[in-house]
């Protein structure tokens, strides 16, 4: 009797499916074929109910389609920061199930990679740092889904995902403040980056929350040859001619933080005994400064998942007004700040 049921079982139909979930037979199908139409959440839906039924197709051969990484020179600058924002990318990407193609461009290279954008069938990119004004118009003319990480741009179709650069050193100032610093000094090119700038604004702001003066005498701001690369001689230049050494310092940067912190040692200066120290990133590359150096900490890893995330909203939303998502970063306080 089992054997005659079975034999007069029909197959399971994309009708089926689309009557148990009480959608359209065409969202379905579009969802099979991981066609744009339908969201993420009812293409997951779709796959679960059709396995459950026994709707016969093979998983493996749904393509999802390619997701491109495209960096920027600067990026390979910059290992300890930007290496593990593209590994969490790139990682994030595959288990999306999305085939991942990595380019590395130079600002000189910008022509080759508007061919790249025009000979190329992505379903989305994720740039890590800056491109040209031309890029970002080819993007929008091409409507590719686009995510950009550690940037700003001027689009309505374009989203960024960004450090909460302002509130972050807000917050650390602040816990500086709280210590009992006042008289707190500022290094790092804020014409440099806009993350600087809007680190030294959050600078401002605690200040002028607690009614505290900037002395800008221990501020260097700006007159610096190469920041990212090699700050080093205008920093060892400003602090050995500061008349007055303030309470502490906050570097916009690992490297920046690095150099004022050996520099200040060489000075005969002992942190924190004599000065405190804060810095912006919190990367391998201060990790074995002693005393251990307090720093704003990036979490690289979230903020990779939290750029292929915002590139699959805008895949499955293609309409959607442009977002710049903020990441607020936690102050990881070490041996270099003390009360006073």
């Amino acid at each position: 009797m089992d054997i005659e049921i079975r034999k007069k079982r029909k197959e399971v139909t994309l009708e089926d499916i689309a009557k148990k979930l009480n959608i359209s037979k065409n969202a379905v199908s579009v969802a099979l074929s991981n066609k744009p139409g339908v969201s993420e959440k009812t293409r997951q839906l779709v796959l679960q109910t059709a396995k459950e039924l026994g709707y016969k197709f093979k998983e493996k051969e749904i393509e999802k389609g390619t997701i491109g990484l495209i960096m920027t020179a600067n990026v390979l600058q910059d290992p300890y920061f930007f290496s593990a924002i593209v590994y969490s990318v790139e990682n994030e990407i595959r288990k999306k199930g999305f085939e991942f193609s990595l380019y590395c461009i130079s600002s000189e290279e910008e022509t080759s990679l508007d061919e790249i954008l025009s000979n190329s069938s992505f379903k989305g990119i994720i740039i890590v740092s800056s491109v040209g004004k031309s890029v970002i118009d080819k993007i929008e003319e091409m409507r590719i889904p686009t995510v950009i990480i550690d940037n700003l741009v001027e689009s309505d179709w374009i989203d960024t995902v960004n450090t909460d650069n302002r509130r972050s050193t807000k917050a650390a100032i602040t816990y500086l403040i709280s210590k009992g610093y006042k008289h707190i000094g500022f290094i790092g090119d804020i014409n440099h980056a806009i993350s600087y700038k809007e680190r030294w604004q959050g600078f401002v702001e605690a200040h002028e929350q607690f009614g505290l003066e900037i002395d800008k005498e221990v501020c260097k701001i700006e007159g610096f040859k190469d920041f990212s690369k090699n700050p080093e001689p205008e920093i060892q230049e400003f602090l050995r001619g500061l008349k007055k050494i303030p309470e502490a310092f906050f570097c916009v940067s690992d490297l920046s933080t690095l150099v004022t912190a050996n520099t200040l040692k060489d000075m005969g200066l002992q942190i924190p005994r004599d000065i405190a120290i804060v810095g912006f990133d919190d990367t391998e590359l201060v990790k074995h400064f002693k005393p251990s150096l307090s720093m704003i900490h990036i979490d690289r890893d979230y903020y990779g998942k939290r750029a292929v995330k915002q590139l699959l909203e805008r895949i499955d939303f293609p309409s959607k007004p442009a977002e710049d998502i903020r990441i607020f970063c936690r102050l990881n306080i070490r041996k270099s700040i003390k009360s006073i």
